[in-house]
């Protein structure tokens, strides 16, 4: 296990959110993925259905009118809990449509075993 992997699995996961791309999103989240985040005024959810709303959205969008959108990790830090579990947290600078904005986010990665690949099982993300 890797602080380098983790940071991999990670810009992989924001890359996909910034693509619009579900099925890649939902490949390395965990069924039961929980969140808080300004979204949900600080209620917990759970599960694909909320985020697949803002995927859904976004596909909705005519292309034309899209920009493309870049998500970049600012000061990460690993923490690793174990051979199976990891809290990556770091600033999100995301820059969409001629705008930038940051969030302060942390996110939680478990495998079932060394060998196996990692899963997103929860994030907490605050606007800044």
């Amino acid at each position: 296990m890797s602080e380098k992997e983790l940071l991999a699995a990670t810009q992989k996961l924001l890359d996909a959110i910034g693509a619009g791309n579900y099925a890649s999103y939902s490949s390395m989240c965990a069924a039961d993925c929980t969140s808080f985040e300004p979204e949900t005024q600080g209620h917990l959810v759970a599960g694909a259905a909320f985020h697949k709303h803002f995927f859904d959205l976004d596909a909705a969008t005519p292309s034309s009118s899209k920009l493309p959108t870049q998500n970049i990790m600012a000061s990460p830090h690993v923490r690793l809990l174990g051979d199976n579990a990891a809290v990556v947290s770091y600033v999100r600078i995301t820059q969409r449509d001629g705008q930038v904005s940051t969030a302060q986010e942390t996110r939680v990665w478990h495998r079932a075993a060394p060998s196996a690949p990692w899963q997103h099982v929860h994030f907490h993300r605050s606007s800044l």
